[in-house]
């Protein structure tokens, strides 16, 4: 008797290490596949921010691409307009030395004139042209006129 019992204990014993060690092995398993799981979201969480960084970094980089190109057309408008404006200035200066020039010979030719009737009526030599004149008539060649 003493025999069976200590037989059925020593069984029950083991049934119950065995109850034991089934229960610690499930909960380590279910340990194991939360930490797994809470791994998957950690990780899923990592790429969702990373996502969102990224796109907020292509937005701000495509801001500032914009704003440079904005600024590139602004300076090229403006370098463009300062050209139109050089231009026009340098071609009213032209206009005004050629209106200046213009007028030199006019006052050139009525001396001219006045220097070839007095000559016709014998009261002066021979006519020579002056430095300044040769000088003048270089310069009006030059312009193109």
């Amino acid at each position: 008797m003493r025999r069976k019992k200590r037989i059925s204990r020593n069984m029950q014993i083991a049934q119950q290490n065995v109850q034991q060690q089934a229960q610690v092995q499930q909960q380590s398993a279910q340990q194991a596949a939360q930490m797994k799981q809470q791994e998957v979201q950690m990780k899923g969480q990592i790429e969702s921010q990373m996502a969102q960084m990224k796109h907020q970094f292509d937005i701000e980089k495509m801001a500032l691409e914009h704003q440079m190109r904005r600024e590139i057309e602004m300076i090229r408008a403006q370098a463009t307009l300062g050209f139109k404006t050089d231009d026009k200035e340098f071609k009213e200066k032209i206009e005004v030395l050629k209106e200046d020039r213009k007028d030199d010979r006019v006052k050139k030719q009525a001396i001219e004139q006045s220097k070839l009737m007095s000559q016709r009526k014998d009261r002066r030599g021979e006519l020579e042209p002056t430095p300044e004149d040769q000088m003048n008539a270089t310069i009006t060649q030059l312009l193109g006129e």
